[in-house]
């Protein structure tokens, strides 16, 4: 019995491996056949289509999303969320509420009138404006290598790069520079929300609009969020759901748009002491990989408990 079963074994074996193998043969063909039929039309596409740089991020993009479809077993993932104990430690405080903003502007007065009036108490950090000099620090700190070769000024270009009169502004380089300022400033935020003794932090960008009942769903919210979140969105854009949790809240496997989101003790230490911060990327779409990698473990509320003003510019579109 024991032979025939070892046998059997072995011809289960070697099944699987034939058909894995006669898998990776069909996966090639479709691949080539596709690029076969890809490049050719690329050599006929017009070159304003390359300029923006759109083109060259259609691949990796295309590779993310079927990640996010079929490379983790989301199911399996909401199950666990669903049966972990509550988190249950909501405790308003004057330093949980910060509110990102520039000194250029005067968008929070809008913000600060409306969590006046809503009883909350909350504290202003200056934001890091793109359109001055980084410091050598955080550009070598935080930058990858594209933002390194911008903005270090061992390179030859960097800050006199935007200063220079004989050539035209490039628009691309000061869009990089807006995102990077705004890649620092929630940085540094976690940093100084990391040296508090707090258990979590709500940061509100100056330019969103607060639900009626914000400071009433808020804490409900919070306190049945699974005891293991990292990062709680009050609203996003591009939302990928898996599923709702809780009444009221949902699992996301991905999200774009860090205007309004709480972050926990437990996803700062993740975001400041497991995780290279080293990236060229813009700051929602780094949180947005982190979530699709399992490396975050993020919710956002089902209704929206913040909205952001589509009248006012973005300084990141300078």
């Amino acid at each position: 019995m024991k032979l025939v079963s070892s046998r059997s074994q072995v011809r289960r074996s070697v099944a699987t491996r034939i058909r894995r193998q006669r898998f990776r043969r069909t996966l090639k063909r479709i691949c080539l056949i596709c690029g076969a039929c890809f490049i050719p039309l690329l050599c006929f596409l017009p070159k304003d289509v390359y300029s923006d740089g759109k083109l060259n991020r259609l691949v990796p993009r295309i590779h993310r999303e079927l990640r996010r479809e079929y490379g983790r077993n989301w199911n399996l993932v909401l199950h666990r969320a669903r049966n972990e104990p509550l988190f249950v430690d909501y405790r308003q405080s004057s330093k949980h509420i910060v509110v990102l903003t520039l000194e250029r502007n005067n968008r929070s007065s809008q913000l600060h009138l409306s969590l006046q009036r809503k009883g909350l108490e909350f504290k202003f950090m200056k934001a890091i404006d793109g359109s001055r000099p980084f410091s050598v620090a955080d550009v070598r700190r935080f930058g990858g290598k594209k933002r390194v070769r911008l903005f270090d000024p061992d390179f030859y270009h960097g800050w006199k790069h935007l200063e220079s009169k004989a050539k035209p502004v490039d628009r691309h380089y000061i869009r990089e520079r807006m995102r990077f300022g705004c890649f620092l400033t929630h940085v540094h935020t976690w940093e100084e929300f990391y040296n508090t003794i707090d258990e979590f932090i709500i940061i509100l960008e100056d330019d969103v609009i607060l639900d009626d009942n914000f400071s009433i769903d808020l804490p409900k919210l919070m306190n049945t969020l699974p005891v293991s979140w990292d990062l709680f969105y009050l609203n996003s854009g591009h939302t990928h759901s898996i599923g709702r949790v809780h009444p009221g809240i949902i699992q996301v496997r991905g999200a774009l748009g860090t205007f309004g989101y709480v972050l926990s003790r437990r996803g700062a230490y993740k975001l400041l002491k497991q995780i290279v911060l080293r990236t060229d990327k813009a700051i929602d779409h780094l949180l947005d990989s982190l979530i699709l990698e399992g490396k975050l473990h993020a919710f956002q509320a089902e209704k929206a408990l913040v909205l952001h003003r589509d009248n006012t510019a973005s300084t990141i579109e300078i």
